[in-house]
């Protein structure tokens, strides 16, 4: 019989993994059940559930689309982040930090995304394994996250005079084009177009964030007539506003007492300024969602205790047996019982009863997603009671748990989030740059981009011969994952696998050999070029392993000294999957060099070295022309360009990455074949033949005037104190070739102290804060508040069912 058991299962896990290796259908009706019957609130809870199927309808459901939600927002209201990025010291007395906050509502759509592949391993139901999914939202219900709120602001001794406000609020607050303003259409070259203010009054219902091709144009206004249908969504050069149609005099008028009120040199001083707010939904319109299903045959830690107790063979009671435990775990009754910091940590005797009950180990994360060690996999969820009506009875003896980690969203086009602002004026009237919406949600956008996915991209190179290749991680697969080894970045390519026609399939199963995740590590000051440097890791497509520089030529796989392979484990956050700076050997390091519009000078840099407040070029410009320009430049700009040109340094060699042909000995040494590979080995100055293009989701890699101008916003607590007149300001925005240094004092000190923490994270003594430092530093915050929106959805997808 026991055979005969052990047999059946056996043969019910090959069968379950070959339908879900195969039957992609199955995978998918059974993903909207666990999500539909599990996970997700209706928005008619509690009186509807998503899953309107019988609840004897085990496996199969019946959604109620687009009316799910999960809720990413916290009981107590608190964000799912805040505090400061970093802080500032002029050694006069004006300290403040310029601080982050992020909220978020619910996140809509889960219930209807489609399994695009499905990989499985082991056997499915005797011993337990895993699967590799892709999912992807359907046109017809996009993933999106609502009522986030995003705000940076100054917390401290903050000071901003009216005539700075005035500089950086260019366009008057009357005429900004805001939620709820009347407007008239107007288009420059219409039969019409010389009859500005005429025709039906419109009220602007939304604005959005949805970019052309060119990744220009983005901001577009939505109206509804009097009668409240909806007439289309317009570019601002379109819209005219009620107050810019009135009477000349009305107009002058307000223009003249706006001027005399910015000569008052009135300052005003608060412990905590706004310096930007928006409230809006985020749309994820081309996206996929990859994540790995862990599938544990376990038992409950009571069982295993009651089962070896009752073994013949076995002298010791269940007492002995039960103190042998928590004499190395902790008490069974405590939270904290099998948690072990790390396997380097675990002391002989855990190890030994791990081993010896063959227990699995898997991350445990406190209530906000941080990693807190690992904890032993058991049945631990309490049982539902039909009598209290209500989860209260202990655990199953045994289950078959199910687990979802390392769940990563990935952008399959560079202009893949669409921003809808919400009509919320409960802080943005009061804000430092309140009166300029079109910009600050242009920058709420490029926020908003850092959070939601990896920075993935396909990197395009030249070959030999000056033709564009693709690039793709190459592996020799073996009969176990351990025995499967990497063999260089190859570069010859024509196309990547969603360009490929029908016959000419690039890829195979969940792999995605062509992308390479970007992770940015610290920027390093760079005195002659007066910025920072970006400093990057990659991951390369096939299973996420990091990619080093060979320091000597590989005898397994004969590739030269200074080739490119994808083959390191580490080092990643337990919990966060984000980089540990510490960990990433030089090898595993690249210097980012820009090119083209991107290779400038930081133009504003607060320096830690610097003796005193400087500024080299020309300092001071003209007001209106700098707010015209900047107004044009920033205003409408959120869009990511289709491909970033740059040029990889190996840290390790000191020499430029592009690629090179090898030579490689086959059937015996009999024959020769030539390959096209990836080497930073040879180029020492920078040419046209080492340039790459980066195409994908690489506007969190790309310099931009928008962290400068949050400087500039977070220099405007200075007020007076600054000693600039409008001029200055006007230049400090938008003067070319200009550099203004501020000095500052030790990080961390009367700054930190204002709101009780000292920020030694990435300023050291010695630090130069410019546009791409202080980007770096924002991304590293917004992909913690990310992931913790992606912990949420994990943590929530954990189950025990009950097994033989």
């Amino acid at each position: 019989q026991t055979m005969a058991k052990h047999g059946a299962m056996s043969f019910a896990g090959r069968f379950a993994r070959h339908t879900l290796n195969k039957d992609i259908e199955k995978v998918e009706n059974w993903l909207h059940y666990v999500m539909a019957s599990f996970v997700l609130d209706h928005d008619e809870a509690p009186k509807k559930y998503c899953n309107k199927a019988s609840t004897l309808s085990i496996g199969s459901a019946k959604v109620d689309y687009g009316k799910c939600f999960l809720s990413l927002a916290y009981p107590d209201g608190a964000p799912l982040w805040e505090g400061p990025v970093y802080s500032y010291s002029d050694g006069r007395g004006n300290d403040f930090n310029i601080s982050l906050m992020v909220k978020a509502n619910h996140i809509r759509c889960l219930e209807k995304l489609q399994v695009q592949k499905s990989r499985c391993f082991g056997n499915m139901i005797a011993d337990g394994g895993i699967c590799q999914l892709e999912l992807a939202p359907p046109n017809d219900c996009l993933l999106n996250v609502t009522d986030l709120e995003v705000e940076i602001y100054c917390e401290g001794k903050c000071k901003v005079q009216d005539h700075i406000k005035g500089m950086l609020t260019w366009g008057e607050a009357d005429n900004a084009l805001e939620i709820g303003r009347k407007v008239y259409i107007w288009k420059e070259g219409s039969k019409k177009w010389n009859k500005k203010c005429k025709g039906e009054l419109m009220t602007i219902q939304k604005s959005i964030n949805a970019c052309d091709l060119n990744g220009k144009n983005c901001k577009r206004h939505c109206l509804v007539s009097s009668e409240g249908k909806a007439t289309g969504c317009f570019h601002a050069k379109n819209l005219l506003t009620e107050k810019y149609c009135e009477s000349w005099w009305k107009s002058g008028a307000r223009y003249a007492l706006s001027t005399i009120g910015n000569w008052v040199n009135t300052e005003t001083s608060d412990s905590r300024v706004t310096l930007v707010y928006r409230k809006f939904n985020a749309i994820l319109k081309e996206v996929k969602v990859r994540t790995d299903v862990y599938i544990f045959r376990t038992r409950s830690l009571e069982e295993a205790i009651k089962e070896d107790a009752n073994d013949v063979e076995n002298p010791r009671t269940k007492s002995s047996i039960t103190k042998s435990f928590e004499s190395a775990f902790g008490s069974l009754k405590r939270a904290t019982f099998g948690l072990i910091s790390s396997e380097k940590n675990a002391t002989q005797k855990q190890l030994d009863l791990i081993k010896q009950y063959d227990f699995n180990m898997q991350p445990k994360r406190d209530k906000r997603g941080n990693f807190a060690g690992y904890e032993i996999v058991s049945c631990k969820w309490p049982t539902w009671n039909n009598d209290t009506q209500a989860y209260d009875k202990p655990p199953l003896n045994k289950c078959q748990k199910i687990r979802l980690v390392n769940l990563q969203v990935l952008a399959s086009e560079e202009n893949y989030l669409q921003i809808e602002e919400i009509s919320s004026s409960q802080k943005q009237e009061s804000s430092v740059s309140g009166g300029s919406p079109g910009l600050v949600l242009s920058l709420v956008t490029k926020i908003a981009q850092m959070m939601f996915v990896r920075h993935t991209a396909t990197i395009s190179a030249l070959d030999t011969t000056g033709k564009p290749k693709f690039c793709k991680d190459m592996w020799t697969p073996g009969k176990t994952p351990e025995k499967s080894y990497a063999v260089g970045v190859e570069c010859s390519a024509a196309k990547t696998d969603q360009e490929a026609g029908e016959d000419e399939v690039t890829t195979d199963g969940i792999d995605a050999r062509f992308e390479f995740e970007f992770v940015e590590m610290q920027p390093v000051w760079n005195e002659a070029k007066k910025r920072n440097q970006q400093r990057i890791g990659i991951r390369g497509g096939y299973n996420l392993n990091w990619c080093r520089v060979l320091a000597e030529a590989d005898p397994k796989t004969k590739l030269k000294a200074g080739s490119l392979v994808c083959d390191l484990e580490l080092p990643t956050e337990e919990g966060t999957n984000l980089l540990l700076n510490s960990t990433l050997p030089l090898e595993a390091q690249f210097r980012l060099e820009q090119t083209g519009k991107n290779d400038l000078p930081s133009s504003v840099v607060i320096s830690s070295s610097a003796s005193e407040d400087s500024c080299t070029g020309k300092c001071e410009d003209d007001e209106s022309h700098v707010k015209s320009q900047v107004s044009e430049e920033l205003y409408d700009s959120a869009g990511v360009e289709e491909t970033l040109e740059v040029r990889l340094v190996s840290v390790l060699t000191e020499k430029y990455c592009r690629t090179s042909q090898q030579t490689f000995k086959t059937w015996k040494g009999l024959n020769t074949k030539k390959k096209t590979l990836m080497a930073c080995d040879t180029d020492t100055e920078a040419s046209d033949a080492n340039l790459l293009s980066l195409w994908g989701s690489t506007d969190a890699l790309t310099p931009s005037k928008y962290w400068n101008f949050i400087i500039v916003l977070s220099l405007s607590c200075l007020g007076s104190s600054i000693g600039f007149t409008g001029s200055n300001w006007a230049s400090l925005l938008g003067g070319a070739g200009v550099v203004f240094t501020f000095a500052s004092t030790l990080v961390g000190t009367a700054a930190g102290a204002a709101s009780g923490v000292y920020l030694t994270e990435y300023l050291s003594d010695n630090y130069h804060l410019d546009g791409i430092m202080l980007r770096y530093m924002m991304n590293d915050k917004l992909q913690s508040a990310g992931q913790q929106i992606l912990y949420l959805i994990e943590s929530a997808l954990d189950f025990e069912l009950p097994r033989p």
